[in-house]
C-alpha cells in the first residue's frame, strides 16, 4: 500500500500537532486498521503513545466521511462496508490531532522553541502492511529555519517544502526529526557526511564538540573494519538541565545531556561515552541484533534473553572507545571502569538475576524501577560490560581480544541481514576464539 502523510504544527505553544495519513485501500477490501505504536524500539516498555491522540477522523477521497471505530488501545477501524454509497471511493484520509510535551530521546516534544518528533509516538502504521516508499511532509511555523533528519529529501534541494521519504514503515519511524532555530553543522568521515545538531541552552566550556564527535565517529568505523554501514549520518542532540540519555536509530541517534555540565571534565568523558554508545549502535543492535529485535510488532512486547549482547557490549565498547580514540587518559578510563565494578558491587539483585533473566524482564524490571529493582534484578547493561570486559582480557591472554568478537558478529550480519543472532551463535563464536570454557 502507497501512502502518505502530512504532519502540521500550527500552534507549537499548545504541544498539539495534526497528522494526516493518506493512501488507498485493495480493490476488495472492506476494512483497514491503522495503529500508533506502544513502545520504541531501543526502549523497551510500553509506553502507550495511543493515550496522547486528541481526536480522530477518517474520510473518502470522495467527501464521504469514514466509518472508524477504535477496536484496541493504539488500533482503529476504517470499515467501508458502513458506508452510504453503493460505491464508495478506494483513496481515504485518517487524521488525528495528538498531544506531544515530553522531552525524553522516545517521546515527542513540541513547544514554542522547536519540535522534536520521534515517530513511534506519533505516526501511525496499517495493520498487516509495510508501507513501501511513503512520503512524508512537515509544516511548520515560518520563523522555524531548520528541520534536521535522517530522513531522504523527497526532491535534493527544495525549500520551499519539506518532503522527506523512506524505504518502509520501519525506517521511517526510525528517523527523528528536530525542527526549529536549533545550530547545526556537520563533518565527512569516510566520505559519508555526519550532519550536527544542538538544541538547547550551554555553558561556556572549553571543548571542541565537532572535533570530538568526528574522532569517536572516525575510531568506531575504524573498529568496525573502516566502513559504514549507511550513506549519511544525523546527530541530534537536546542539552536541558538535569537530561542524560540516548535512543539509537539505524543512521542517526538522539542524545540528551545536561549543557550545564559540559566543562566538568568527568560529566563531559560520559558524554562522550553517551555519544560513543549510541553511534556504535549503527552497528550493534540496528544491524548486528538478537533475531528477537525485526521485524517489529509495535503493539506487543519483543522479548529476548540477548539484551546483553545489545547493550551489554555496548556499554563496554563506550568507554573503551573514547580512551581508544584519544579523549580519555588511561587513569580516566580506569576510573569509569571502578566505577562501574563498584556499582555492580553494591547491587543485591546481582545474586538473584541472571544477564537472560535481566534481559528478558526488561519490560517490567529496568524501564519500571521501583525501590526494590536493586534488591531483585541487575542492569544488564552494567553486568553485560563487566562480563565483556572480563572476557576481552580472557581473549587477550589467548592472543585474540573483543575486536575479533566484533569482526565474527559483522561477518554473520553481512551474510545474512534479514535475519538477526541467537545466542547459542554467540557462544559458539566466543568458543571459536577462546576455545571451550
Amino acid at each position: 500500500m502507497k501512502v502518505s502523510y502530512l504532519v502540521e504544527i500550527e500552534d507549537p505553544h499548545l504541544h498539539l500537532v495534526k497528522v494526516t495519513l493518506k493512501g488507498k485501500r485493495s480493490t476488495g477490501t472492506a476494512q483497514l486498521d491503522v495503529f500508533l505504536p506502544s513502545w520504541s524500539p531501543g526502549s523497551y516498555l510500553m509506553r502507550e503513545y495511543s493515550r496522547h491522540v486528541r481526536w480522530v477522523r477518517a474520510t473518502q477521497d470522495n467527501g464521504e466521511v469514514l466509518w472508524v471505530e477504535q477496536t484496541a488501545k493504539g488500533t482503529w477501524r476504517l470499515d467501508w462496508d458502513r458506508s452510504q454509497l453503493k460505491a464508495p471511493a478506494d483513496g481515504f484520509s485518517f487524521t488525528y490531532q495528538i498531544y506531544l510535551h515530553e522531552l525524553t530521546v522516545r517521546t515527542s516534544h513540541v513547544d514554542a522553541t522547536h519540535a522534536f518528533l520521534h515517530g513511534p509516538s506519533y505516526l501511525v502504521g496499517v495493520v498487516g502492511e509495510p508501507l513501501p516508499a511513503p512520503t512524508i511532509e512537515f509544516r511548520f511555523p515560518p520563523l522555524w529555519s531548520h528541520l534536521s533528519t535522517s530522513l531522504t529529501e523527497a526532491v535534493a534541494g527544495a525549500r520551499d517544502s519539506f518532503v522527506y521519504t523512506a524505504a518502509n514503515y520501519d525506517e521511517l519511524v526510525d528517523c527523528p526529526v528536530e525542527i526549529g532555530c536549533h545550530e547545526t553543522d556537520g563533518f565527512m568521515a569516510g566520505g559519508v557526511p555526519h550532519a550536527l545538531a544542538f538544541y538547547g541552552e550551554v555553558y561556556p566550556h572549553g571543548n571542541n564538540l565537532k572535533k570530538d564527535f568526528q574522532t569517536i565517529v572516525e575510531t568506531v568505523a575504524a573498529t568496525m573494519g573502516g566502513t559504514y554501514p549507511f550513506d549519511h549520518y544525523q546527530f541530534i542532540t537536546h542539552f536541558a538541565p538535569k537530561l542524560y540519555g540516548g535512543l539509537e536509530h539505524l543512521n542517526s541517534t538522539a542524545l540528551h545531556f545536561d549543557g550545564r555540565r559540559l566543562g566538568v571534565r568527568k560529566d563531559y568523558l560520559t558524554f562522550l561515552s553517551l555519544t560513543a554508545h549510541e553511534y556504535f549502535h549503527a552497528w550493534n543492535v540496528k544491524r548486528i541484533r538478537p533475531k528477537e529485535l525485526g521485524p517489529f510488532d509495535y503493539r506487543n512486547e519483543a522479548y529476548t534473553t540477548l539484551l546483553w549482547l545489545a547493550e551489554g557490549l555496548t556499554s563496554f565498547m563506550d568507554d573503551l572507545f573514547v580512551y581508544r580514540a584519544g579523549l580519555a587518559t588511561l587513569e580516566e578510563y580506569l576510573d569509569f571502569v571502578k566505577g562501574n565494578l563498584d556499582t555492580f558491587l553494591a547491587t543485591p539483585g546481582r545474586r538473584f538475576h541472571s544477564l537472560e533473566d535481566s534481559s528478558y524482564n526488561a519490560w517490567i524490571k529496568l524501564y519500571r524501577p521501583d525501590e526494590n529493582l536493586r534488591n531483585s534484578s541487575v542492569s544488564y547493561y552494567l553486568k553485560g560490560g563487566l562480563v565483556f570486559m572480563a572476557l576481552h582480557a580472557d581473549l587477550q591472554a589467548k592472543g585474540k581480544g573483543i575486536d575479533d568478537l566484533l569482526a565474527l558478529l559483522w561477518q554473520d550480519y553481512q551474510s545474512r541481514p534479514a535475519i538477526g543472532v541467537t545466542k547459542e551463535q554467540v557462544y559458539g563464536m566466543v568458543e571459536s576464539l577462546g576455545g571451550a570454557a
